[in-house]
């Protein structure tokens, strides 16, 4: 009797479950899977998209920032002094430092809205 009653208990949440999953049209099945997907995805390397960023940030840098850098010590004549030298390492150093903290951030934020976006997934039925 015990064996019976354990049986229907599942059949009647499996079919609850399967009610309840049956209640999306195919079309809002589809959108759900693609949301969870996108959401996995995204998850799984949360820094995609950032190098594109941090490609400009570097770009920037040599175009602006070190020209001026030089500008400053060329007018001087001490573009082969320790003084220049240091300071254009750091320059570099610093901007890398900048873009180590933004690409955390970045991927903290984009951690942040994917799994909103599975747990809104997740919630469809």
């Amino acid at each position: 009797m015990k064996k019976q009653y354990t049986f229907l208990v599942l059949l009647v949440v499996a079919f609850s479950f399967s009610f309840a999953y049956s209640q999306l049209t195919p079309q809002q099945q589809q959108q759900k899977d693609q949301i969870i997907n996108i959401a996995m995805q995204g998850l799984k390397d949360p820094y995609a998209g950032f190098q594109p960023i941090a490609d400009e940030a570097r770009c920037n840098f040599k175009s602006n920032t070190l020209p001026q850098i030089a500008a400053q010590y060329g007018g001087l004549g001490g573009t082969n002094s320790s003084g220049y030298k240091g300071m254009m390492s750091g320059a570099g150093q610093g901007l890398e430092r900048q873009l180590a903290a933004m690409k955390i951030q970045y991927g903290i934020q984009n951690i942040i809205q994917y799994q909103q976006l599975l747990a809104l997934g997740l919630n469809i039925q």
